[in-house]
């Protein structure tokens, strides 16, 4: 008789298991149904869980949103005998030169430490957003830019226990858990893909280009091509599209090819009509100065394969001084040079 109560707690507790199993994996399926509906909602894909049960794949979502990829997943964090699951959403800057950042909510560690000298940085426009969060930064400009309103309250709404930051070329928001509730994987979504999508690098500029056709950023999640525009002038195409130079600054290039080379390269900078450096005579024809007092800080280059570019020291915001450079390329690349290198 004394085994019978030693069997019944057997199958009470086997029960259990069975019912937590039963459980997990009806919220799995639960789950799995939300984030694919997500990425059907959006147009984007949906990765089932793969791989075997010692190197599991989790599910993921990779959706475009706006000239934004996102990527929306699921990663665990293992300390000795326990572990954590997080749910992630990632993005990339149209350039690996956005704004490095920390944002998390002000806790009691956090307040000594700013009583202390720790950086807090106020974004300005929500007080609520800048008294509940911590944030530190690198460039407190860029990050006002990449921060829009809307990004502020998505962040304040919904994401006050979560952790979101940016190396500068990739934006990580995460929070503890598997979500499973699709109106905060959207609003995720949303969020870095509002910061992703910030004009940092002159994308409204190259936009509004009369005449122009402009690619937004494409490509994989990883391997992602910045936007640029091309705009057909006296029968010259030039490219216009922001770049990191070797000194790490972002700056606006135009380029074309010209068709007869030179002999050796050429470089001067052109600033407000002002033009400074070795400039053969001839090189640039009279219209010319219709288009130069529009640039600033510019370096106009020649190499001897032909290669024309004209380089700004800064992101150029300004479509009219982005128009006046393309011209003045085309003029060079077209009547400016026949009557010097002949």
């Amino acid at each position: 008789m004394e085994a019978i109560p030693v069997v019944l707690i057997g199958l009470a507790l086997g029960g259990g298991v069975v019912g937590v199993l039963v459980w997990a994996h009806k919220r799995e399926k639960q789950r799995l149904a939300v984030w694919r509906g997500i990425a059907e909602a959006r147009g984007g894909e949906f990765l089932e869980p793969s791989g075997s049960i010692f190197k599991r794949k989790p599910h993921r979502i990779e959706v475009d949103v706006g000239e934004a990829r996102v990527l929306c997943d699921t990663y665990v964090v293992s300390t000795g005998k326990s572990s954590t699951t997080y749910t992630r959403f990632r993005a990339h800057f149209p350039l690996p030169a956005g704004p490095v950042f920390k944002v998390y909510r002000e806790g009691v560690l956090s307040k000594l430490g700013k009583a202390l000298g720790t950086q807090d940085v106020e974004l300005g426009g929500d007080p609520d957003f800048d008294r509940v969060f911590m944030v530190k930064c690198n460039n407190p400009d860029a990050t006002r830019i990449a921060w829009s309103p809307e990004a502020k309250q998505l962040m304040l709404v919904n994401f006050q226990d979560c952790h979101i930051s940016s190396d500068g070329d990739e934006i990580t928001l995460y929070g503890l858990g598997s979500w499973v509730d699709g109106s905060r994987i959207d609003a995720g979504i949303e969020l870095v893909a509002s910061i992703a999508n910030a004009d940092l690098f002159g994308a409204s500029a190259l936009r509004a280009l009369p005449g122009a056709t402009y690619s937004k950023a494409t490509g994989p999640w990883q391997a992602r091509v910045a936007p640029h525009a091309r705009v057909v002038l006296q029968a010259t195409q030039v490219e216009i599209r922001p770049v990191i130079q070797p000194s790490h600054w972002v700056g606006t290039r135009a380029s074309t090819q010209v068709a007869r080379p030179i002999e050796r390269a050429l470089s001067f900078t052109i600033n407000a009509g002002q033009v400074r450096g070795d400039v053969p005579e001839g090189y640039l024809p009279p219209d010319a100065a219709a288009f130069t007092p529009a640039l600033r800080e510019a370096t106009l280059e020649q190499s001897p394969s032909g290669e024309l570019r004209l380089t700004w020291a800064h992101v150029e915001h300004d479509s009219e001084a982005l128009m006046a450079g393309a011209r003045l390329l085309a003029l060079v690349a077209g009547t400016g040079q026949q009557g010097v290198f002949r």
